[in-house]
């Protein structure tokens, strides 16, 4: 019989209060997102870009128009950036909003 693993997501102290490992709620996440909205898109024009955010396409600088909003939560979006090597290299922006009373804004 193979050995058995058993792994820890939790624990319950003898005073009764019951702590969740931090990695076992990163993972929860981590699959609740991927299950969910979570999507990598790559700017390849003005409306697939974040609003404000700029970059160079062959010579043409491209003004992000794509406004921050609730549709957009769970979206990676991937903003090529100038580079000299040859690879593609990515700015990232996601929508966050830190507060019920806050507007949605790209970080």
């Amino acid at each position: 019989m193979a050995d058995e693993v058993y792994l820890i997501s939790q624990i319950t102290l003898p005073d009764g209060h019951t702590y969740d490992i931090k990695d076992a709620y990163a993972r929860q996440l981590a699959e609740s997102l991927a299950a969910g909205s979570l999507a990598f898109i790559k700017s390849t024009a003005a409306n697939s870009t974040p609003e404000g955010v700029t970059w160079d396409n062959s010579g043409t600088t491209v003004i992000g128009s794509l406004p921050a909003n609730a549709s957009n939560k769970g979206k990676i979006y991937l903003v090529p950036q100038t580079n000299g090597a040859g690879k593609d290299i990515f700015a990232e922006y996601t929508v966050v909003d830190v507060s019920s009373t806050s507007t949605p804004s790209y970080v």
